[in-house]
């Protein structure tokens, strides 16, 4: 067993033992989100696709030969996870008494001890389905039954966003040439793909890819905007309410599974394709869309197409554009892609104006969003220069909390900085922009105040500064930055002057709210039956509970309360000891309480006035939401009455807000 199943089965034991321990219950969901990603439950819910698999795995199966060398090969389940292509397979034999035997391989030793399990518990004997816990690239079946095998039917899920991310074309090559038969009518299944593209507009994705500032002469991209390592970024653009195709869906090619010369060419070779995109309407193109198109069946009876519009559980492949390009309408928009077994890879010019390559600063796509939040800079700063205008002291501090470099203060915050000089200006605070001027913009600022002189505070003519600290405390996730938490309390520690301070924010309000959602449960845990199979018994014991980078507007649910407080200030509930408070929440709708999403009203000053992280203020800022799902409470006793209250204990743990269901009072 390797280490990560190992510790699951540890935690596992822990929490029958204590249930309510939260730390051991911590442990255990980061442990299963190493384990096994969450959009494995998303993938088991998304009906459309497993009625899809279902019937083209039945209809190939009828088709294959009936002669009696071929209907002794087995069929194989490339990358089965929890085994449900297999099991398919397996029900359709049984249906059509073909008696092939089900192989599924999978590297993941997690996953595959689930998929057998799964199989087990779903009446397939080692008889009927075996489980393999290998890459197929290691199958030797020769081995592992007892005689050499070749496959009639191979079949496979095994595309991410981008058709090409998780390494189908390689394995389809060898399982061409060491796994399937090369008898006539052995082929695998889908049959092809067609890959597709559009030009795209949306002003928050170009946010998140590249910022308006630029670091030691090098521009702040994200990984997916130089295209090397990552060569795209993977997003629901149902979830970007300003993104919009400019173009019609263009075909880019098509690959075809059962080729073994077309896939052998890909695996050998790079090649670079032009694709022709002519703009349907005026706009700005600020990035490509990527998805594809699925023919599960060689007459393309059955076929998935993971287009924009479409509500299949794939996310669609983003390649930013260097720069934006306005088009017109009938406008044609060439693009050029690098095509090999990896994807595609589109072709950019990275050199500069005078024709010399350009360096890059990559950092987290949420935070080049942060950077480009201009309205979320602007707001913080009339504090600081309320603050300045009562303060005597010609130097002045201003210390910025690490938000993406770790332990450092930030050259990438030059724009707060520069929009801090601009105000200064205009109020005529002309000490404190000189001190920007002097100890900020030039580049050895770092080495005047840092981290480590904010934490030693060894430079004497510190403690004559007057002190603004600000720290970002929520990440663009939505949910709290431990490191900023801590990074202020131990900045607090060490700036024990007697002089003006400001530290910002003042207060962190929690707001929450609770929702019935079923599209948020099926991004958590298996619901209901998949395709007549049980596979969420044995796999939501390891659902995930604590949801981060929700975009709260794009998910469909059901308000059952009003927003309510959770805690007036988070940062002091976290500088004390965990506490036993409880809230009663009055229920404004009947239904089934999912979850509880939360976000903050961030304070800078001791007013009224607030940033709010959510959707209540009508803004639009950089953060996502994040939310508490009830996935390990039976749904039953989650049904909430129209009138009664429930009571909900909040717990702050390490940075992590949770929730309990303490009880449900009556109208």
């Amino acid at each position: 067993m390797d280490l990560p199943s190992y510790s699951l089965q540890i935690f596992r034991k822990c929490l029958r033992l204590k249930p309510d321990c939260i730390s051991t219950m911590l442990s255990f969901e980061n442990n299963c989100s190493q384990a096994m990603s969450c959009w494995h439950f998303h993938m088991l819910n998304d009906n459309n696709r497993n009625t899809l698999y279902d019937q083209a795995i039945g209809k190939t199966l009828a088709q294959l030969p009936a002669t009696l060398a071929f209907s002794s090969l087995p069929v194989l389940d490339l990358g089965s996870g929890t085994s449900l292509l297999a099991m398919m397979a397996a029900r359709h034999t049984k249906k059509l008494q073909q008696h092939r035997e089900i192989h599924a391989c999978e590297a993941s030793h997690f996953m595959s001890t689930i998929g057998a399990e799964c199989a087990r518990h779903n009446g397939f004997d080692d008889s009927m389905l075996k489980t393999f816990n290998c890459s197929s690239f290691d199958l030797k079946t020769g081995d592992m039954v007892g005689r050499s095998v070749r496959y009639s039917l191979l079949v496979c899920e095994i595309f991410d966003c981008g058709f090409f991310g998780e390494g189908a074309i390689k394995s389809l090559y060898h399982a061409h040439m060491h796994l399937l038969s090369k008898l006539p009518g052995a082929c695998i299944l889908p049959a092809r793909a067609i890959i597709k593209c559009a030009l795209l507009q949306s002003a928050s994705i170009r946010k998140r890819h590249i910022s308006p500032i630029v670091h030691n002469r090098r521009p702040v991209v994200s990984q997916a905007w130089v295209g090397n390592d990552e060569r795209y970024s993977a997003e629901r653009l149902s979830e970007f309410p300003d993104a919009e195709l400019l173009s019609e869906g263009t075909e880019v090619t098509v690959v075809d599974l059962n080729n073994f010369e077309e896939l052998e060419a890909l695996v050998s070779s790079c090649r670079r394709a032009t694709v022709a995109m002519r703009a349907t309407k005026d706009g700005e193109a600020h990035a490509i869309v990527q998805w594809f198109r699925l023919e599960l069946d060689r007459e393309a009876e059955f076929c998935i197409e993971t287009a924009p519009s479409s509500t299949y559980c794939w996310q669609q492949a983003i390649y930013p554009l260097r720069d934006a390009r306005s088009v017109r309408e009938g406008d044609v928009v060439d693009v050029e892609f690098d095509l090999d077994a990896d994807g595609l890879r589109m072709v950019k010019d990275l050199r500069d104006k005078n024709g010399l390559q350009l360096d890059y600063h990559i950092i987290d796509e949420g935070y080049i969003a942060r950077l480009n939040d201009t309205i979320y800079l602007l707001e913080w700063l009339p504090a600081i220069v309320e603050f300045c205008k009562g303060v005597e002291w010609k130097l002045m501090g201003l210390v910025i909390s690490p938000t993406i470099d770790g332990t450092e203060v930030l050259q990438s915050t030059h724009q707060d900085i520069r929009n801090l000089e601009q105000l200064c200006k205009d109020e005529n605070i002309a000490n404190l922009h000189h001190f920007l001027q002097t100890h900020f913009v030039d580049q050895n600022y770092r080495k005047r105040i840092g981290y480590s002189q904010v934490c030693d505070v060894e430079d004497a003519h510190f403690h004559k500064w007057s002190i603004i600290l600000s720290t970002d405390i929520v990440a663009p996730d939505g949910m709290l930055s431990k490191q900023a938490l801590e990074w202020r309390m131990l900045a607090m520690s060490r700036l024990n002057t007697p002089f003006p301070k400001l530290v910002l924010p003042t207060r962190v309000e929690v707001r929450a709210e609770c929702w019935e959602s079923d599209e948020l449960l099926s991004r958590c845990q298996v619901v209901g039956s998949t395709s007549g199979f049980d596979i969420a018994s044995l796999l939501n014991p390891y659902c995930m509970s604590c949801f981060s980078d929700l975009t709260a507007d794009s998910v469909p649910h059901r308000r059952l309360t009003s927003e309510f407080v959770v805690w007036d200030d988070v940062i002091a509930e976290y500088q004390s000891s965990e506490s036993e408070r409880t809230i009663r929440v009055r229920v404004s709708e009947s239904g089934r309480l999912d979850a509880v999403l939360f976000w903050f009203r961030i304070f800078q000053d001791d007013s009224d006035k607030s940033i709010s992280t959510g959707k209540s203020d009508g803004k639009r800022y950089h953060w996502n939401q994040a939310a508490f799902v009830f996935t390990r409470t039976d749904a039953e006793s989650r049904k909430v009455e129209k009138g009664g209250e429930i009571v909900l204990k909040p717990i702050l743990h390490d940075a992590m807000i949770m929730f309990r269901l303490v009880e449900k009072l009556k109208s």
